[in-house]
């Protein structure tokens, strides 16, 4: 299973990897119609729910104050898109676990590390 770290611009990274009929995954955008088939997930950086928060947070009168405001998976900012043509084939058990790992980040039992 490859990994694709540079969003749209790695399209040549699912090719690459539906040509030898292996795996991968997108980053950043919904990259599953990349090499249907060969794409197993793509990790969403979802800018849309960062925007359409911010201004909603404004319009209600939360003001938007300097400094950084974090989109987790917790709200909604990230998201793991399992692609539907391959979400049949994965065991019951992997799923379960993904929701597991998704859960306990939610809920703070599990610490991604933070870039310095």
């Amino acid at each position: 299973i490859v990994y694709n770290v540079a969003g749209p611009t790695g399209e040549g990274v699912m090719q690459a990897s539906a040509a030898v009929d292996k795996y991968s995954i997108g980053v950043d955008i919904d990259m599953c119609g990349s090499a249907p088939g060969n794409v197993l997930a793509s990790m969403l950086k979802r800018g849309d729910i960062a925007v359409y928060t911010l201004i909603k947070d404004e319009v209600e009168g939360r003001k938007i104050t300097a400094g950084t405001r974090t989109f987790d998976l917790a709200s909604g900012g990230v998201e793991v898109k399992v692609c539907d043509d391959i979400a049949p084939k994965i065991p019951a058990d992997v799923t379960a676990k993904l929701d597991e790992i998704k859960k306990g980040i939610v809920d703070g039992k599990i610490v991604i590390a933070k870039a310095k």
